[in-house]
């Protein structure tokens, strides 16, 4: 798979946290291989076997080039991966086990948690 191609990054519209990381990814995605679909997305299913809504609010998803769908802490490497350097080497060494893996229960922690930290990034 090539790292120029393609990623949709399904993120919930309604969690300040998910769009600042969305805007912090948007400015540096200067090739353009990202695509950010909000959660409450008409067209959602289209994009992945078991990309819903519901699912999507508790966690970031991305959609690879080949139609697999990551999810947690191995969604938020695969987007880091796909931004162009210093970003593009530390996401495909994290999205390697066992790095995502040890990844996941903080990725799940933070997640849980996110309302918490919302309040340390602007609004939008």
């Amino acid at each position: 798979m090539s790292g120029a191609q393609f990623r949709h990054v399904v993120f919930d519209a309604d969690c300040r946290v998910c769009r600042a990381f969305r805007r912090w990814a948007k400015a540096r995605d200067s090739d353009s291989r990202l695509a950010f679909v909000p959660n409450t997305d008409p067209g959602l299913g289209e994009l992945g076997r078991g990309v819903d809504a519901d699912r999507a609010a508790r966690s970031l998803a991305v959609v690879m080039p080949d139609g697999r769908v990551l999810w947690g802490a191995q969604a938020v490497f695969a987007t880091v991966a796909a931004l162009p350097w210093p970003w593009r080497p530390l996401g495909a060494v994290m999205s390697v086990a066992p790095f995502h893996w040890l990844a996941e229960p903080i990725y799940w922690l933070f997640a849980r948690n996110r309302g918490r930290f919302a309040r340390f990034v602007r609004q939008s």
